[in-house]
This record gives C-alpha cells, sequence and structure tokens, in this order.
C-alpha cells in the first residue's frame, strides 16, 4: 500500500506519461499504462476500504475456533469485501 500512495501523490498523467517512456509505443502498452496510473491504486484503496470495513467480531470468533488464514479470508473477508 505504500506505493500506491506514493503513486496516488502525483498526478495520474505525470505516471502515464513516465510509464509510456518505459514501456514504449503499443495499443496494449497504452492499456496496462491507463489501467495501472488511473485505474489500479483507487481499486486498491477501495479493496483495503472493504477489507478493513469488513472486519467484524466474528471474524475473531473464527480466529479463536482455530480456522486458517485462507480459510477466514475466503468464507469471510472476501464476501462480506465484495458486498460492498
Amino acid at each position: 500500500m505504500r506505493v500506491v500512495d506514493i503513486q496516488l501523490g502525483f498526478p495520474a498523467i505525470l505516471v502515464a506519461l513516465i510509464l509510456i517512456a518505459v514501456l514504449g509505443k503499443g495499443v496494449d502498452k497504452i492499456i496496462i499504462t491507463r489501467w495501472s496510473a488511473c485505474n489500479g491504486p483507487t481499486s486498491a484503496h477501495r479493496a483495503l476500504g472493504g477489507a478493513g470495513g469488513a472486519r467484524k467480531e466474528y471474524m475473531e470468533a473464527a480466529r479463536g475456533l482455530g480456522l486458517s488464514r485462507s480459510r477466514i479470508v475466503l468464507r469471510h473477508l472476501l464476501p462480506n469485501a465484495l458486498r460492498r
């Protein structure tokens, strides 16, 4: 998330121009640049916000019952984060 925060500190057009200069020409590279400069950081923040808001008491109870992290994420965290 630190990289995303740093990327959000710069204007999206500046990040896009730098990525185009590094990656070169091509439609596929423009699409990758567009997503990574504009949509990527926003999506990452939304996912983190949804995951942070979904942490409830029942997740702590699941941890207390001894469920594995992957099971808690797939069974409790992910469905609640996708509902937001």
